[in-house]
């Protein structure tokens, strides 16, 4: 880097931070009412958390923070945003019996034929179904099918039932984000101006409604909308379309 990029990172870096109060003093809270929702979190060693914020710039890159037990300890400039680390639950396919469904087109409405109602239903993160059917047999367990777009694709035996997932009454809300879009106000109409049409839209009980918007990013995935009538009042990042 050479001397006249070097200064001007270096004015900068101290014209942005010029109004942030000391490490020391700030919280997390305050923190996450000025720059809203990290582009990535990552956690480092001895308890500390490195989130980075904002939109990249040309000369200094992101702007992350430092935080230990909630309170900012240090802060920068760094290149690129941490990878994120999605775990992923999935089914992982047997051998046999799944080239053995590849050839031959068996639905869920003709094993339910044979075996009746399903015992047990649960859902993996890729959209794949796992129904489970008994009564167990005492040595094989219950029999087990994976089904993706109504089609057998895996099958065997399980002696484990899944609980279903319970449709909760609504998302969790972050506090700072809520308080955010309260002074910021920000519709519906607006999203759909600035993000074209949502890639999924989906209803909770309580009437709220989560609105993901794509193209998927490689680090942050898809941008997501909370909206309670017909105003945002949470955003965030999911690696799914869901």
């Amino acid at each position: 880097m050479n001397f006249l990029k070097k200064a001007i990172v270096a004015m900068t870096v101290a014209v942005i931070f010029l109004g942030v109060n000391s490490a020391s003093a700030e919280s997390l809270k305050t923190l996450e009412a000025k720059w809203g929702t990290p582009k990535s979190v990552k956690e480092l060693a001895n308890g500390v958390e490195r989130r980075i914020y904002g939109e990249k710039d040309v000369v200094v890159g992101y702007f992350y923070f430092l935080i230990k037990d909630g309170e900012v300890v240090d802060r920068g400039t760094i290149e690129n945003l941490d990878k994120i680390e999605l775990k992923t639950n999935t089914h992982k396919m047997s051998g046999l019996m799944s080239s053995y469904y590849k050839k031959n087109n068996i639905k869920v409405a003709d094993i339910k034929a044979k075996y009746g109602e399903p015992v047990n239903k649960s859902t993996y993160d890729n959209g794949m179904e796992r129904i489970v059917f008994g009564p167990a047999d005492a040595i094989t367990g219950y029999n087990v099918f994976v089904v993706m777009n109504g089609r057998v694709v895996d099958q065997g035996t399980t002696n484990i039932l899944i609980k279903d997932a319970i449709e909760p009454e609504g998302p969790a809300i972050s506090p700072f984000m809520a308080k955010w879009y309260k002074n910021h106000p920000k519709s519906v109409a607006f999203l759909n101006r600035k993000w074209g049409k949502p890639v999924s839209v989906k209803e909770y009980k309580n009437g709220m409604k989560k609105m993901v918007f794509g193209s998927k990013d490689a680090e942050t995935g898809y941008n997501f909308f909370i909206i309670k009538n017909g105003q945002v009042i949470d955003r965030g990042f999911t690696d799914s379309q869901s």
